[in-house]
């Protein structure tokens, strides 16, 4: 009589998974930091923990008699920040990651114009045909 066994072994190393699953997360969070409502939120966070650092030591020459008050006041501060600057620290990340868009666009097709001129002047037949696009577009 024949038996046969299927044991099931694992086709990938525990730790290795779980590094590839931190690796994946990594690069998740880089791209959400790497567009524009990531790095928004990054500028207004630093904004409002420099706010909240000053206000800390302002109260920190108070006496103990006024540090609720105090630090209702910065809480108060601290959330009134983040809505009255989120609108415009949006708008400004905003047109920064256009304009860096456009200079990287820019830079590409400089790069691309430099290898196709480089080709051109060693091949007679391409440096033709851009001396006869340069005719048509001259008339």
């Amino acid at each position: 009589m024949n038996s046969f066994m299927n044991p099931h072994f694992a086709q990938t190393h525990p730790g290795v998974g779980r590094l590839e699953r931190v690796a994946q997360a990594v690069q998740v969070s880089a791209a959400f930091i790497d567009s524009a409502k990531g790095l928004a939120t990054l500028l207004l966070s630093a904004l409002v923990a420099t706010l909240m650092v000053v206000a800390n030591q302002i109260i920190e020459t108070w006496t103990d008699g006024h540090l609720l008050v105090a630090w209702t006041l910065l809480w108060v501060m601290a959330f009134s920040m983040l809505a009255i600057f989120a609108q415009p620290i949006m708008a400004f990340v905003l047109t920064l990651t256009r304009q860096w868009g456009e200079w990287k666009d820019r830079q590409y097709a400089r790069g691309q114009d430099a290898r196709l001129w480089e080709v051109a002047q060693h091949d007679p037949r391409l440096m033709s045909e851009i001396r006869c696009a340069m005719q048509r577009s001259a008339s």
